[in-house]
């Protein structure tokens, strides 16, 4: 949020998201990821542009070698979308990414679309490492920011910038 409402000070900010960086550096193993939950769904999709459909991924059951378990979810939304419903799903989510883009950029001089698009961003970084979206209380934080994004949006529109 400080990023968006004062962008000339970004050289202050840089360290602190170093040190950021620095705490959350165990939680972010793509490595991990990719041989685990990659090589194990890649072959299981049989259209790429429809998907395996909804709820696919938890029916594959894969499992974690080391942990006698099976994930449900892919820790991942933006891979599991995919896999689910394919690039066309993959395709409406950019794209209701690009729009909800333009409509901050639009308006980036607001403060309070500038702490909505914020909050939004960390809303989409989480769902890079967590399944956000199947969890409900979770998930609806994004679709209540998405849609207070549009009608701030909405109401900047009359207004001279």
């Amino acid at each position: 949020g400080i990023l968006f409402l004062f962008p000339k000070k970004i050289l202050y900010l840089i360290p602190f998201i170093l040190i950021g960086l620095f705490f959350v550096k165990s939680d972010i193993n793509f490595a991990q990821f990719k041989s685990n939950v990659y090589d194990q769904t890649i072959p299981l999709i049989k259209d790429h542009w429809l998907g395996q459909g909804l709820g696919a991924f938890h029916n594959a059951q894969i499992t974690e070698q080391n942990a006698k378990m099976w994930w449900r979810e892919a820790h991942n939304e933006y891979f599991q979308l995919y896999f689910e419903l394919g690039r066309i799903g993959a395709a409406f989510l950019l794209w209701l990414l690009l729009d909800m883009s333009l409509k901050f950029f639009k308006n980036r001089k607001d403060g309070i679309m500038a702490v909505l698009a914020a909050s939004f961003l960390a809303f989409l970084i989480s769902c890079g490492g967590q399944p956000v979206m199947h969890v409900v209380r979770i998930g609806m934080v994004g679709v209540v920011l998405a849609a207070l994004i549009y009608a701030r949006s909405d109401q900047l529109k009359g207004e001279s910038p």
